[in-house]
């Protein structure tokens, strides 16, 4: 394994400290060397430090292994510490969307308050209004260019909801039927958003 651990039994809690380079499979294998050695010792809480290891490259690799570790975190709380500038919470919105009970904090400190709480989720989810009639899993049905009411170019669309994205603007916005805008700020993949309301 390309990633080092070093484990520590703590009061209340196991702590892995974790080093080495973002691989998918390595950090699936971390993920499940987690769940093991905290079940072997007895422990239901984890604090893994990821201080040490290097950010994924793709996005898309932390939501897979958000939808990977629900089912081996299964009995556990995992918080973990990772570097402040590289979390985006598509690793952890996935894992709790999942029913994980997990969350990832820069700092240590807040990482182990919530470890050590009775919080039951990570965070509270994204707000999104929908319009009466839409369904959790409305696929898109059509791929669209030009909308000369918005000024947007539709990417995606539904019989609720367009997804669209401004020339000019690093904005994407869901557009639903009623009017309700849900705007996906700057430095976000609209897919995995969409991926997470599906």
């Amino acid at each position: 394994m390309k990633i080092s651990t070093n484990i520590k039994e703590q009061s209340g809690y196991l702590e892995i400290e974790a080093a080495g380079e973002w691989v998918f499979a390595e950090m699936k294998q971390l993920a499940e060397t987690l769940a093991a050695e905290a079940r072997g010792r007895g422990f239901k809480r984890v604090l893994l430090d990821a201080l040490k290891i290097s950010p994924p490259q793709l996005n898309h690799e932390r939501l897979l292994l958000g939808k990977h570790v629900p089912s081996i975190f299964t009995g556990l709380r995992v918080a973990v510490v990772f570097h402040p500038s590289d979390i985006n919470y598509y690793f952890e919105t996935t894992a709790v969307n999942q029913g994980a009970q997990v969350r990832v904090e820069a700092d240590r400190q807040e990482a182990l308050r919530w470890l050590l709480s009775e919080e039951s989720t990570a965070r509270p989810p994204i707000p999104v209004k929908q319009p009466a009639g839409a369904r959790r899993g409305d696929i898109p049905v059509a791929l669209q260019s030009g909308d000369a009411a918005t000024g947007m170019s539709p990417l995606l669309v539904s019989n609720h909801w367009k997804l669209s994205w401004a020339a000019g603007s690093n904005d994407w916005k869901f557009l639903w039927s009623d009017g309700a805008v849900f705007v996906i700020p700057e430095g976000v993949c609209a897919s995995c958003y969409l991926c997470l309301m599906l």
